[in-house]
């Protein structure tokens, strides 16, 4: 799929009215929880929502089943969780009404195998980086405030994007989020999510 076909985010929550979204694989964008020129800065993660709600690990979230992949800095480490409190809160308020939250729905056919895909790739990641870390960058996702300093500095940005990617497929979403979400044209090797 081409850079002029990927799918442009939703509108904003925050207005008090509450979202739906339809089954499908979507890439979330919040802000950083930090002060100072931090605050600027997002944070990217992915959602699942089945369509048939017979899935492992799902959760339930303002009359949504949800499944949510994310990595953070643990420990100095670029480490992925499934459901992170973190991304799980924001996106609740997003559903509800009462929170901001940038998503774009990525370009699927068959939602639930390519969640489960997902869902491999974020296992596969977990056993590849327990023997082969990769560091969690730092001062602002390691980077300057126009972009990665390096191709291979990756962050929480690189990690959702890299997952779409190597799962799914490239140019299936927007990678530019509103904000500095910096590393999000950095590419993990797929040898992480195989």
């Amino acid at each position: 799929m081409s850079s002029d076909t990927q799918t442009q985010p939703l509108p904003r929550s925050g207005g008090g009215s509450p979202v739906t979204l339809v089954p499908g694989i979507y890439v979330a964008a919040r802000r950083l929880n930090v002060s100072g020129i931090g605050s600027f800065g997002a944070h990217q993660f992915v959602i699942g929502i089945p369509e048939r709600v017979c899935m492992a690990n799902t959760r339930s979230l303002a009359g949504h089943e949800v499944i949510v992949l994310g990595a953070y800095n643990q420990s100095g480490r670029l480490q992925p969780s499934l459901n992170a409190s973190s991304d799980v809160t924001s996106l609740r308020s997003y559903l509800t009404g009462a929170g901001s939250l940038h998503v774009a729905r990525v370009s699927v056919t068959k939602t639930n195998s390519m969640i489960l895909s997902l869902v491999n790739g974020y296992r596969h990641y977990v056993r590849h980086e327990n023997t082969h870390p990769i560091a969690y960058p730092t001062a602002y996702g390691g980077a300057s405030l126009t972009g990665c300093d390096t191709s291979t500095t990756y962050n929480s940005n690189s990690w959702a994007q890299s997952l779409i990617v190597h799962r799914i497929g490239p140019g299936r979403v927007i990678r530019d989020f509103s904000g500095i979400d910096i590393c999000n044209g950095n590419t993990i090797p797929a040898a992480y999510f195989k």
